[in-house]
């Protein structure tokens, strides 16, 4: 079966758009950006980049043909996994792998599945998480209390269980 063609396609199967931003040498990614959408195509991967990359930015993809758009918009490095684990200049695509990896392992071990219409907050709690693993428990704790202070309470999550669910996906728009 050849997963590209559109009727064999999963109507509802959505893909997660993250960007990294890459820290001192040794530290990894300091900063991480989700975004989900209906696929992986041009127009999606173009108003990513718009909403969360700098044009002096360079960007690092695999070979994958939604990234074609980016290369007249920014300096874009490219690495062929089906050659090359690591592009000739040291470039890769790790950082995003192993924000992937993490939340295969969040689905799996902890949450067991994805509700489309909740992605988005899986995928930025995963982000998050990234973002502050080498940081001590207390500062996470009190980031996230001072978060939670600043903020209204949440509509979508008031009466959750009283069957006050969300009625929709928040979707990356181009």
């Amino acid at each position: 079966m050849d997963r590209r063609k559109k009727e064999n396609q999963d109507p509802d199967k959505r893909v997660i758009l993250v960007a990294r931003q890459r820290g001192a040498e040794g530290q990894g990614a300091v900063e991480t950006v989700v975004a989900v959408a209906k696929s992986e195509n041009e127009d999606s991967a173009m108003a990513f980049a718009r909403k969360h990359v700098v044009k002096s930015a360079t960007i690092t993809t695999d070979e994958h043909v939604s990234y074609n758009a980016l290369r007249g918009q920014y300096k874009v490095e490219r690495v062929n996994h089906q050659i090359n684990y690591v592009g000739p200049n040291g470039e890769s695509t790790n950082q995003a792998e192993s924000f992937f990896s993490r939340l295969r392992r969040m689905h799996i071990g902890q949450t067991h599945k994805f509700g489309n219409n909740y992605l988005d907050r899986y995928a930025r709690e995963a982000a998050y998480r990234e973002d502050t693993r080498r940081k001590p428990n207390g500062s996470i704790f009190h980031d996230i209390m001072a978060r939670c202070a600043l903020r209204l309470p949440s509509r979508d999550f008031c009466g959750y269980w009283q069957g006050n669910k969300k009625n929709s996906e928040n979707l990356l728009t181009a």
